[in-house]
């Protein structure tokens, strides 16, 4: 992974429902990528805010500039959960979750290097994508633990997009939970549109949304 791929600046993406009765909005998810120091150490921060009708949720997260290694994620939505997750040294992870009335501690230790859940996409476009890769992750979540993440690129597209029309890659994260695709274009590395089938005919999409 080249950290020097990974764009700063902010972009802006609609996020649908789509049944067989239509397209229901959700939504408006703001992302943000800055690079900054801590205690003299090269960082990336990386944010996510996503307006829904049931109130606002920001994820936030540190991660290593040189190495792409997690330092910290924070998730909060006020009223409904509050997460801080703290990658120490020796891979020790500290992970607290309140969820209403519910409190719980994750306290473990990653052999391996891991990369983070909540900055997986934000990451995939400092892959090195080409036609055919095939590659495995690791990476933890929060409440699921360590989990595996295969990256498939069956080939590229040109979207219709606000910016007009965008040569993507095409990019299949398939999890124990799911296949998301997402297409990232090839000229600047950026998240254009995401899709989850969700089954019987229902999918979850975000598509970019020009300023």
């Amino acid at each position: 992974m080249n950290a020097e791929l990974l764009t700063e600046g902010r972009t802006t993406s609609s996020m649908m429902m789509v049944t067989a009765d239509g397209e229901r909005p959700i939504g408006i998810a703001h992302q943000g990528v800055e690079r900054g120091t801590i205690d003299g150490r090269d960082v990336i921060h990386l944010t996510l805010v996503q307006e829904l009708g049931r109130g606002t949720m920001r994820d936030s997260l540190v991660i290593d500039a040189a190495s792409l290694q997690p330092i910290e994620y924070f998730n909060n939505m006020p009223g409904l959960q509050s997460i801080h997750t703290t990658y120490g040294p020796g891979g020790t992870v500290l992970a607290d979750l309140e969820r209403g009335a519910m409190t719980n501690r994750i306290d473990t230790v990653l052999v391996d290097p891991h990369l983070d859940a909540a900055s997986f996409t934000s990451m995939l476009p400092l892959l090195p994508l080409a036609e055919g890769l095939d590659m495995e992750y690791p990476v933890f979540h929060y409440e699921n633990g360590v989990l595996t993440y295969r990256v498939l690129v069956p080939g590229t597209e040109t979207l219709a997009t606000c910016r007009g029309a965008v040569d993507a890659w095409i990019v299949d994260v398939t999890t124990a939970l799911n296949t998301t695709r997402h297409w990232i274009s090839r000229d600047e590395g950026s998240l254009v549109q995401v899709l989850v089938d969700l089954g019987g005919g229902n999918r979850f999409e975000q598509r970019l949304v020009c300023n």
